[in-house]
């Protein structure tokens, strides 16, 4: 079988047979998320198809994606079908400078091995692990031009001020909005990249690409972007790789296997994070009324109880007075929620008792700087923020979070309960806060499931009021 790799894989189909050809259009074909959802809602469907896929093809030529590589070969192999590999990736002769000063974890070593052997793919490690140390170190080590995908502004900044710090880069090219400014090293916000009319000029610019916080990139805008690089090597990190959309396994397609992982037991078994501490608080908010789907299914109204929730007088001092008796002025706290008017809510009556700052995604990013520099000097005691929490907010002095609003997702709660393990000299403890509204049956299942995907993260860790 002959394949020509480049941004993708392209088959020539005639070089196999259909059985083979079959195979890979089946694992290259996913159930479509949206459809699921209207489906489970009773929505109007119209023409959302039941399945997605990440194949093309012509009559010559099957069109897969790069991620592909190593299950290709061992459907290779198992046919016992020799593959012949024509490689047409970008790789750079010339190598850029870089002036390290920083040393590798054994584990972080162990990454960077095991990615440079495989070429692509993705690496696993916790929040607090240091994914961005095993990265800066892949640079150091090919000495590539690289670029850097991230999906938040404060992801890129840290990212620059990384590049400066471990590895001596002076110039740092960014896109993302207004700035479009590319160097042997640049970052790059995947929202401005996708719709850059630098992107066809750009795709055989780099040795390497890395995608950072993987998980969290809606499934078509990364293979929009990925799909259309050539460099040799093409890493993700993620610290929960598994999709809320369940598309993971297209994640993996598309960058490659996960080649390295590692959990949180052992990074706190070896002193590397803090034990966590998961605290349940019990309210008594309570709501019973139903809205009807088109064809008559009685389902929660969602919109609605969250409106009721985000103002339930008792609810809400049950969250002042658990904060209040929990939290040390001059400590710092994360208190999140799904609402920004609830959050302003919470951040005004607390204004008194503690120094308060709002961090949302319409701050503006003078403020943004400003409220994290606060943050990280003992200059705020909480911060009340929603989703531009989950990726991105770099503060080992945090030590607890308090979970105000209700959420499901895997990836937000173990990023969020990561947020507070980093080790730092003052911090004794990392406590975790969550809300449970035991009244909803809806909430009171995704409580459950919060639980045990902690037990579950954690293992024996958890020793908290279930």
């Amino acid at each position: 079988m002959k394949a020509i790799l480049n941004e993708g894989i392209q088959i020539v189909k005639d070089t196999t047979n259909e059985k083979i050809l079959h195979q890979i259009r089946m694992d290259l074909t996913y159930q479509n998320p949206d459809f699921t959802q209207k489906s489970r809602y009773d929505y109007y469907l119209g023409d959302t198809k039941q399945h997605l896929t990440s194949y093309e093809e012509t009559d010559e030529i099957l069109y897969i994606p790069r991620g592909y590589a190593n299950n290709l070969a061992l459907l290779s192999q198992t046919h016992g079908i020799e593959l012949q590999f024509e490689d047409q990736r970008v790789f750079f002769d010339t190598l850029i400078e870089t002036d390290s000063n920083f040393s590798l974890r054994p584990y972080q070593a162990s990454a960077k091995k095991d990615f440079l052997i495989a070429q692509q793919g993705v690496i696993v490690i916790p929040c607090g692990g240091g994914k961005t140390v095993v990265a800066l170190s892949i640079i150091d080590e090919i000495k590539q031009p690289t670029l850097i995908i991230v999906h938040t502004i404060d992801l890129l900044n840290q990212w620059k001020d990384n590049l400066k710090e471990k590895l001596g880069i002076k110039k740092i090219g960014v896109i993302s909005g207004k700035e479009e400014d590319v160097q042997d090293i640049t970052v790059a916000t995947i929202q401005s990249l996708r719709s850059h009319h630098l992107l066809p000029q750009i795709t055989t610019r780099f040795g390497m690409v890395i995608l950072d916080e993987a998980h969290h990139v809606p499934a078509d805008t990364f293979r929009m972007v990925l799909n259309q690089f050539k460099a040799k090597y093409r890493l993700g990190l993620s610290a929960t790789p598994n999709r809320e959309d369940g598309l993971t396994e297209l994640l993996f397609h598309t960058i490659g296997r996960k080649v390295y992982e590692i959990d949180y037991p052992y990074l706190i078994d070896n002193g590397f994070l803090i034990k966590p501490t998961y605290k349940v608080v019990k309210t008594a908010f309570d709501y019973s009324p139903k809205k009807l789907t088109p064809s008559g299914k009685s389902i929660l109204d969602w919109h609605k109880m969250s409106k009721r929730l985000i103002s339930d007088f008792y609810r809400n001092e049950q969250i002042y007075s658990t904060i209040r008796n929990t939290h040390i002025k001059g400590r710092l706290a994360l208190v999140l929620s799904g609402r920004v008017d609830h959050l302003k809510l919470m951040a005004k009556e607390l204004n008194d008792d503690y120094r308060c700052a709002i961090l949302v995604g319409t701050t503006k990013k003078k403020d943004r700087i400003d409220i994290l520099n606060k943050a990280k000097e003992g200059k705020i005691d909480i911060i009340f923020s929603a989703n531009v929490s989950d990726e991105g907010l770099d503060m080992p002095n945090l030590e607890r979070v308090y979970l105000t609003f209700p959420n499901k997702s895997e990836a937000k709660i173990i990023q969020r309960i990561g947020r507070i393990l980093r080790p730092y000299p003052t911090k004794e403890t990392a406590e975790v806060y969550d809300f449970v509204d035991n009244g909803v049956s809806a909430l009171y299942r995704q409580a459950r499931k919060r639980i045990n995907i902690f037990k579950q993260t954690f293992g024996r860790y958890t020793n908290g009021e279930f």
